[in-house]
C-alpha cells in the first residue's frame, strides 16, 4: 500500500473527526432543548434540505413493547441473501467515494442502492454531517431513487438508545454522533450498518459492546460491515 493512499485513507477519517468535532463543540453548551432545535434545522443545501423534509420516524418491524424480553439472537456470519438488503450507511462512506483507497467499494455500493438491489438508509445526522462536506461528496445521494432510499427523523426512542451506549462506556460522549447513528440502524431494524469507521463501528468489541446495551433495552443485535463485505 502507497504512501499516498495510506495518507488519503487517514483525510476520510480526519474529516469525519472534525466534523463531529466541529458539531459537539457547537452543540456541548446548549440545553437539551436547544440541542434538538439545532439537529432538527433544515440543511441549508437544496438536496440535503429536500431529503430532510422526506424524514419519517425508523420502520423497524416491531415495538419496543413487542421486542421486549425477547431473546436477541447473535450476529450472523453472513448477510442473508434471499431478501432485499436495508442497510444503514454512515457518513465515512459518503467521504470514501473521493478516496483512493475506499473509493471503489464505496461507489459499488451507491451503485446496488440505485439499481435497486439494496435500500440505503440514513438518518437526520448524516444530513448534519454532510452539510459541510464538499459537492462530490453530497451529490452521492442525488441518483437514488426515493424507493431505495429511507430517511430517519430523530425520535426520543433514538436519542435514549443513544444516550444508554454512551451512560454504558460503550462511546464517550464526544462520540455521540456515532452512538446516534446506532441507535437509528437499530431502532430502525436495518440489516446491518456500513462504515469505515473501524474504530468505534465495524469493531467486534464495540459490536458485542453495543449488542450487550440493545438486548438489556430490549433491542436486537446491530450487525456492522465494510462496503467490502457487501460486494459480490
Amino acid at each position: 500500500m502507497n504512501t499516498e493512499t495510506n495518507q488519503k485513507s487517514f483525510d476520510v477519517m480526519k474529516w469525519l473527526r472534525e466534523t463531529r468535532e466541529r458539531i459537539y463543540e457547537e452543540t456541548r453548551d446548549m440545553t437539551w432543548e436547544e440541542r434538538m432545535r439545532w439537529y432538527a434545522r433544515r440543511p441549508t443545501d437544496p438536496l440535503l434540505a429536500k431529503l430532510h423534509d422526506k424524514a419519517r420516524p425508523p420502520r423497524g418491524g416491531t415495538t419496543r413493547a413487542e421486542r421486549k424480553g425477547t431473546v436477541a439472537l447473535a450476529v450472523p456470519d453472513r448477510l442473508p441473501s434471499n431478501a432485499k438488503l436495508r442497510v444503514y450507511v454512515e457518513t465515512s462512506v459518503f467521504r470514501g467515494c473521493e478516496d483512493d483507497e475506499y473509493g471503489a467499494p464505496s461507489r459499488r455500493l451507491f451503485e446496488q442502492c440505485a439499481s435497486g438491489e439494496i435500500t440505503l438508509v440514513v438518518s437526520w445526522v448524516t444530513l448534519q454531517e454532510l452539510e459541510g462536506a464538499p459537492q462530490a461528496v453530497r451529490d452521492v445521494l442525488d441518483g437514488l431513487h426515493d424507493d431505495h432510499l429511507e430517511v430517519i427523523e430523530r425520535t426520543g426512542e433514538i436519542a435514549a438508545l443513544a444516550d444508554q451506549y454512551v451512560a454504558s462506556g460503550v462511546l464517550s460522549r464526544t462520540m455521540l454522533d456515532d452512538a446516534r447513528h446506532v441507535a437509528a440502524a437499530t431502532v430502525a431494524g436495518v440489516d446491518a450498518v456500513v462504515s469505515w469507521n473501524f474504530r468505534h463501528m465495524v469493531n467486534l468489541s464495540r459490536i458485542r459492546k453495543y449488542g450487550e446495551v440493545n438486548r438489556r433495552m430490549g433491542y436486537g443485535p446491530v450487525d456492522m460491515r465494510s462496503p467490502r463485505e457487501l460486494e459480490k
